[in-house]
Parts: structure tokens; C-alpha cells; sequence
């Protein structure tokens, strides 16, 4: 018997789960959709999934796990679609940055009893940090090992759900963390949605403006490094979705950065050199700490990988996890 993972959304982080996936194929059957049918069949090339079905409702239907890898503008309508079809004891876990919103429109749109719903964030394999592109050709088996996946759960969802997601994460290669919605969507307002409004801010107060027609003939590296996360930001037909439907973190994440901003302005204003140096010295000093740590996983808390169970074992104690309590009770 083996156990279905629908995977919604087959760009970089679906296909990448499905990747990762692969070697459990005797007790795992991936089922995947995408809105656009060539990206489906990329990712059913690639090996990422087992089956590809065109429409929502039969994509969940007999899914034991449904893995939401879909924008945030596509989010709700998603939720909406495929909530009166979740068979009793599916799963659902969504990969969005948006954890409170997300968590807010399952309550309002999964109501039938005995259907999960939880967040699901992974931190991407330090390997491929650099990788712009976000399309299946960019998925990689490896994609979360090695690092941490923050899982959400809202009040009343049963523990054998929270198991599922926990031992998911594993199989992964990833540490489950488990984390409140508050903090989770902090923690994506700084590190995610952050620099792709720096780059926006950039593109948007240089291009077009006085001086753009040389601008753009001489504008270097540094230029294209922080542009370029112009495209890494929300897709979808309205990318700004994931800064609007985790707003007051992003405003104040903003504010953090504004604030900084006005102190570098002042130093140059006041010609105050020491504390310009000082700024650029401490913000290589923390960037190349945080390039060492992200790359090696060594962290000052020790957060070590786990030592991952075999795909059987790992298998039975997702979908199961209360009967092996109830067996080792009774033992």
C-alpha cells in the first residue's frame, strides 16, 4: 500500500520536494498539478513526480498529504478549490511565506472535520542560495537537506497531522522547528521579503529617471547582484501578494532598514568617516559569520541534521504514528 503526496505547484520548491521523494517511490506515490501543463510535464520529466493530473479536484482527491507550492495570489482560490474534495484525514501543508494569512483562509475555507491544515517553510540547501531561477529545472533532490523546515500548527489539529509533518521534514533531510505563525512571518518579512523590496526600491529610483540612459551602460556587479532579486520576488500575476498578506512585518522590517539608511545618510552629511567605516567593517564582519554558518550549518545553538530513518520506518510512523504509541503502550 502506498501513500499519496499531491504536490501543488511544480516550480522550484514543489519540484524539489517531489525530488527528494524519489528513492521512497515503493511506499510513495507523488501526484502533481500545475496551472501551466508545460511546467507540469517538465517536472514529471525531471523525475519530480509520478503522475501528473490537470485539475485541482482530482488532483487531492485521494491524497493522503497535499503540498501547497502555488504563489500567494494563487493561495486562497487554491485552498477554496480543493477544500469540499480532501478526503477525511488528509493533510494539507503549505510552503507559502505567508503563515498567519494562509492559516486564517484554511480556517475559514477547510471546515469539514478530520481535514488538516498546517505550515510547512523549508530554508533552501546553502548550495544553491546564489540560484535566481525558479522554474523546475532549478529543483534539486538535495534542496532542504541539512537545514530546517518551520512548521506551524493552529490549535486542534491532531497530533498524528503534526507527526506527518514532522517525519515529512525528515525525509526531506531537513530538522522539523516548530515555530508560532507570528514568528515565522518575522522571520520571512527580514530574510525573503526584505531584499526583494530593496531591489525594488533600486530599479524604481534609478530606472527611467535623469541619468538613466548612462546608468545603465556602466552599472556594475554590485548592480546587478541587488536588481536581480527583482525576479526572485513574488510570482503570479500580482507579486506583491506576499508583502501585502504579511504587511505589518514587512513594514516593519522597512522601518528597520529606513532607519539604518537615515543613519549612513547623517554620517555622510556630517562627513563623520569613523562611523562609516564602522558600519561597512561590522555589516562584512556579520555577512561573512552568516555565509560561514549558512553554508556549514555549524550554529552557535548546535543544530545538528537528524540522523534520518529509513524511508520504510519513516514511511510507517507519518501516516501511523498512534498506532506505534498504542503498540508501545501496550508492550
Amino acid at each position: 500500500m502506498t501513500v499519496q503526496i499531491s504536490i501543488l505547484g511544480l516550480e522550484q520548491m514543489g519540484a524539489s520536494i517531489g525530488l527528494a521523494l524519489a528513492d521512497a517511490h515503493d511506499q510513495v506515490t507523488r501526484v502533481g498539478t500545475d496551472k501551466e501543463p508545460d511546467v507540469s510535464k517538465q517536472a514529471q520529466k525531471l523525475g519530480a513526480v509520478d503522475k501528473i493530473v490537470f485539475t485541482l479536484p482530482d488532483t487531492v482527491a485521494e491524497a493522503d498529504v497535499v503540498v501547497l507550492a502555488v504563489p500567494v495570489d494563487e493561495l486562497r482560490f487554491t485552498l477554496e478549490a480543493i477544500a469540499p474534495h480532501l478526503k477525511a484525514g488528509a493533510v494539507v501543508l503549505d510552503t507559502s511565506p505567508v503563515t498567519a494569512q494562509s492559516t486564517q483562509w484554511a480556517k475559514e475555507l477547510i471546515t469539514t472535520p478530520d481535514r488538516y491544515f498546517l505550515t510547512f517553510t523549508p530554508a533552501h540547501n546553502a548550495r544553491y542560495l546564489h540560484e535566481l531561477d525558479s522554474g523546475p529545472d532549478s529543483a534539486h533532490a538535495d534542496m532542504f537537506r541539512n537545514n530546517i523546515i518551520m512548521i506551524t500548527a493552529p490549535t486542534g489539529v491532531d497530533e498524528s497531522a503534526i507527526a506527518l509533518a514532522e517525519n515529512l521534514a525528515k525525509m526531506l533531510g531537513a530538522t522539523p522547528i516548530f515555530a508560532d505563525a507570528a514568528e515565522v512571518d518575522g522571520l520571512m518579512a527580514s530574510g525573503h521579503l526584505l531584499p526583494a523590496l530593496l531591489a525594488i526600491a533600486l530599479m524604481n529610483a534609478t530606472a527611467g529617471k535623469p541619468g538613466w540612459s548612462d546608468l545603465r551602460k556602466i552599472a556594475g556587479s554590485r548592480y546587478a547582484h541587488i536588481a536581480s532579486l527583482v525576479a526572485t520576488g513574488g510570482t503570479g500575476k500580482k507579486p506583491a501578494e506576499e508583502m501585502l498578506n504579511n504587511r505589518e512585518n514587512s513594514i516593519r522590517a522597512l522601518d528597520a532598514l529606513i532607519n539604518e539608511l537615515y543613519e549612513i545618510r547623517d554620517a555622510l552629511t556630517n562627513n563623520t568617516s569613523d562611523v562609516l567605516h564602522s558600519k561597512v567593517s561590522v555589516a562584512r564582519s556579520e555577512y561573512e559569520l552568516w555565509l560561514k554558518q549558512r553554508t556549514t550549518g555549524k550554529w552557535d545553538e548546535g543544530l545538528k541534521a537528524p540522523k534520518l530513518p529509513s524511508f520504510g520506518d519513516s514511511i510507517a510512523r507519518m501516516f501511523w504514528p498512534k498506532r506505534d504509541k498504542d503498540k508501545d503502550a501496550r508492550s
